[in-house]
């Protein structure tokens, strides 16, 4: 599987020492099994949220991605029960962010 995740976006700091950071998202996968749920086109907008409680390298995130599949062939089991397919979805999406680096 080939993942790959852009995102471009600006910093923007308070006197506080909160930072948000507005993006924009562009993700990609493959699959070598060509599975319709694994190859699809995904953007959309985001953002990162740095409260002034949290420890350095903490993160709140949000994306809210359209995404698209690339498959042709694409057969969600949703069909299989009779509703109409889709060639594309909607995905809101909450994340933690916590980086750490070893110093001597």
């Amino acid at each position: 599987m080939f993942y790959s995740q852009q995102r471009a976006g600006r910093t923007f700091h308070a006197p506080d020492k909160s930072a948000v950071q507005l993006l924009l998202n562009l993700n990609f996968v493959k699959d070598v099994e060509n599975l319709y749920w694994a190859n699809s086109i995904e953007a959309g907008p985001g953002a990162k949220f740095h409260l002034p409680w949290m420890r350095p390298n903490v993160y709140l995130a949000a994306d809210f991605l359209r995404g698209f599949y690339t498959m042709g062939d694409y057969y969600p089991p949703c069909a299989l029960r009779g509703c109409s397919p889709q060639a594309h979805y909607y995905d809101f999406r909450l994340s933690f962010w916590y980086a750490f680096n070893k110093t001597r």
